[in-house]
């Protein structure tokens, strides 16, 4: 049990590290001094921001302070302590009920956080995530770096945030960082089928419910395309929730007659398109519906009242691709068409190395021969099929529920044209690079989200009808640890899975450092290298740099 109360106070400690950012930025930019929990921003509640605001925050401010130096979690954490003690003690109108605290703080994390005890460390985890945080930790960005292992181009905000919570050789709390995501999504969910009383968030809320209930059914035992518990670190949920919260936001923008978005819209908007653009580099794409509806509500016209944001996110992307730059010789890797020939620590051929064998090639690209036959292959693995059929079947189920609850009939706006050709170069993109299932997620509850948003429906939910929702909502989050993970809080209670990583055997290199004896798992080690890369380490008088 210890590792689920120990997750309840680490997510409520996000959130109210979210919150304490929050009022520092209010406080320093708009120069205000009500700090009040009553904002609403895109007809939701500020308070359910602060968890995604608290990892956007963190992530960010150890992706500013690796330009400079590594960032040791201890003196990072005391930061963080700081921010919540001085910004969040003083009014709590965060707790509306009893009801709603003990639902969003306890029950729904409380059953994410059974996750805890039989949860492991991804392929990837000492391949090349935890490596990576072990060196932002200890120097500042190198250039150079991917040469070591090119997987370190993939890496993300996520690893940034990681960083600070690797406390002492336990890594647990990798792991409640993604649970975070998920808590918070579940939680918007629960407001916007209980209180919000807009149409596209009642129907998001019942595509989560309905996808989320459905994915413990179907062929193959189920698996429709739904939300997962990630092994750690990864960030393939991560994306999808940010991604889908995001896309449900335009959803709403774009079904207002006359929207008009304040300056603080404007800010959230554009921190979540760039907290999508770092989880992974298909977010860019939600920077063409940023612009969509920056010249469509005529923003331009007031340009100088959203100077401070549109500069701030300008600034931010151009740093993120700065240090794209310096780590892999690319503004976005692995593009080689992207990617700078000149600098000492270029390596064309390692890139297209990435670009084919490590992305393309290992998840089954299409390469635009004939699509029958990529299909046909591409549906021969398992997980594909399987996929497949489950997210068709609760596709056509949720859109008979919807219809069982409200009139059916289908409308089709000029502007759900424009989420629909969204939606397709997302789709574009994702089969052309890296079709693996779980990196489509989100293509996939969004082109549903959209399907049910052209039913004309007309909810008009009960207090029944509410009671019944939370109830379902409830199963989703039980559900979504695996089964064995209450066999074993039931057969050992007082089990604690602290998470800690392999002993790994390394052999010595000419070049630089070591490598490990299987090739490719460094776990963590600054001094290794993947078997077989070429790189030197340069110490130059102002910096240092990998060469091949």
């Amino acid at each position: 049990m210890l590792n689920v109360f120990t997750y309840l106070i680490f997510y409520f400690y996000i959130f109210l590290v979210g919150r304490g950012f929050y009022f520092l930025i209010n406080k320093v930019f708009n120069k205000s001094k009500n700090n009040s929990d009553n904002v609403v921003i895109f007809n939701l509640p500020i308070k359910l921001y602060y968890p995604f605001l608290g990892l956007f925050g963190i992530g960010n401010v150890v992706f500013l302070l690796n330009f400079f130096t590594g960032v040791n979690n201890t003196i990072f954490n005391i930061f963080l302590f700081l921010l919540t003690v001085l910004f969040n003690f003083r009014n709590y109108e965060f707790f509306d009920n009893f009801k709603s605290f003990s639902i969003n703080f306890i029950l729904i994390p409380g059953f994410l956080a059974v996750s805890s005890l039989n949860i492991g460390f991804a392929r990837d985890a000492g391949g090349y995530h935890l490596n990576f945080q072990n060196w932002l930790s200890n120097k500042p960005v190198t250039s150079g770096l991917y040469l070591l292992n090119p997987q370190y181009g993939y890496t993300s905000i996520l690893d940034y945030i990681n960083t600070i919570f690797s406390i002492g050789s336990s890594y647990i709390l990798l792991h409640y960082v993604n649970l975070v995501f998920i808590s918070s999504i579940l939680s918007i969910c629960l407001f916007a089928l209980t209180e919000n009383k807009n149409i596209n968030y009642k129907i998001f809320g019942l595509m989560i419910i309905t996808f989320g209930i459905l994915d413990n059914f179907g062929f193959n035992g189920g698996k429709n395309g739904f939300i997962e518990i990630d092994s750690v670190p990864k960030q393939d949920s991560a994306f999808t929730i940010i991604s889908i919260f995001l896309f449900v936001i335009f959803t709403f923008i774009l079904d207002e007659s006359n929207f008009v978005i304040n300056k603080i819209e404007f800010t959230t908007i554009c921190s979540l398109s760039f907290f999508a653009f770092q989880l992974r580099t298909l977010g860019f794409l939600y920077y063409l519906l940023l612009l969509y509806v920056f010249f469509k509500s005529q923003l331009y016209k007031d340009y100088k009242s959203y100077i401070k944001p549109m500069v701030g996110f300008l600034i931010f992307n151009i740093l993120w691709l700065i240090k794209n730059v310096l780590m892999t010789s690319c503004l976005i890797f692995p593009v080689k068409q992207l990617c700078f020939k000149s600098l000492p620590w270029s390596n064309i051929e390692l890139v297209a190395f990435s670009s084919n064998d490590l992305l393309r090639n290992w998840h089954g690209a299409y390469n635009f021969g004939s699509f029958t036959d990529w299909f046909n292959r591409w549906i021969q693995n398992q997980i594909n099929l399987t996929f497949s059929i489950n997210f068709l079947i609760s596709l056509l189920l949720a859109l008979f529920l919807l219809s069982f609850v409200s009139r059916f009939r289908f409308k089709f706006s000029k502007n759900y044209i424009i989420l629909f050709i969204f939606i397709l170069l997302n789709f574009f993109f994702w089969i052309t690079t890296a079709p693996a299932v779980r990196l489509g997620n989100s293509i996939f509850l969004n082109f549903a989200l959209l399907m049910m948003l052209c039913v004309d429906a007309d909810l008009q939910f009960s207090n029944k009808f509410k009671s019944v929702s939370i109830v379902f909502l409830l199963m989703v989050s039980f559900s979504l640890p695996r089964f064995e993970n209450y066999s074993q809080l039931l057969e050992n209670s007082m089990f604690v899975n602290q998470l800690r990583v392999e002993k790994v055997s390394y052999i010595k290199n000419q070049d630089f450092g070591v490598s490990p004896i299987d090739g490719v798992s460094c776990w963590v080690n600054i001094s290794c290298k993947n078997k077989g890369r070429s790189a030197k380490l340069i110490n130059d008088t102002f910096y240092n740099y990998f060469i091949p």
